[in-house]
């Protein structure tokens, strides 16, 4: 399993949503690529939308799977008072949390259900370890 990371994001939360990125992203690559994942030939796109309520409309949530390309789409909201005020703790458990929501179009994509449950918990380790 490949993942990749871009995101809409509003001007006044873009360099603390970049820090948020930076502390996870690598460790989340390299345990996408490790375990039962790695033998997975799928592109997980992980777009999260960080915007004040003025622009939900206008940059709504969605998430698809690509049967074409192969590719999970993944497009949450995450919450934009959290990337202005909150701690870096608190944003990056919003960025995981947000990755998370993700398994229903990881299923669609063919993931076993002992697949399902490695993205989890390696998802959820990320929380421990960089938390502490």
């Amino acid at each position: 399993m490949h993942i990749w990371f871009s995101a809409e994001v509003e001007q006044g939360c873009q360099s603390s949503l970049k820090a948020t990125e930076a502390h996870v992203e690598v460790e989340l690559r390299n345990e996408m690529a490790s375990g039962k994942l790695a033998a997975i030939d799928l592109e997980v796109c992980y777009i999260p939308i960080v915007m004040g309520v003025d622009f939900v409309d206008l940059y709504p949530a969605r998430s698809s799977y690509s049967k074409t390309d192969n590719r999970v789409y993944h497009s949450p909201h995450l919450n934009c008072d959290l990337f202005r005020r909150g701690t870096r703790e608190e944003r990056e458990r919003a960025y995981l949390n947000g990755l998370l929501l993700a398994k229903p179009w990881l299923e669609k994509a063919g993931l076993t259900d002992a697949q399902l449950d490695e993205f989890e918990v390696k998802v959820k380790r990320l929380f421990v370890e960089n938390l502490l």
